[in-house]
């Protein structure tokens, strides 16, 4: 049987919560399917604390509007999203370049 997806609500918080979560293997981090967003949230904290606030504030916009039914403004995911997503392309350049780095600085074989 093929797993069962979700299918999220076309919302501005919805959007920015998959995208958000589209970035987690660029930057190694696992998913776990039963992870509740505030879990997720702790997870992507522990791996990046300078981005605590922004991951915790966006996985409780997403948890409000999925199980509590309080959409979130379109304006307010908006900004919170522009704060986010040049930090995450900045963690995962910073990311890059620690395995570039670690190639060239590895013995090479003969």
């Amino acid at each position: 049987m093929p797993p069962v997806r979700l299918r999220l609500a076309d919302t501005a918080a919805s959007r920015a919560y998959l995208r958000w979560l589209a970035w987690w293997p660029r930057l190694g981090l696992p998913r776990h399917a039963g992870q509740t967003p505030r879990e997720r949230a702790a997870r992507f904290a522990a791996a990046f604390p300078e981005l605590e606030a922004p991951a915790s504030r966006l996985a409780a916009l997403y948890a409000s509007e999925r199980f509590g039914g309080q959409p979130a403004l379109e304006s307010d995911v908006s900004a919170l999203w522009r704060t986010l997503s040049p930090r995450l392309v900045s963690a995962w350049l910073q990311r890059v370049w620690s395995k570039v780095l670690a190639l060239i600085q590895a013995p090479q074989e003969a």
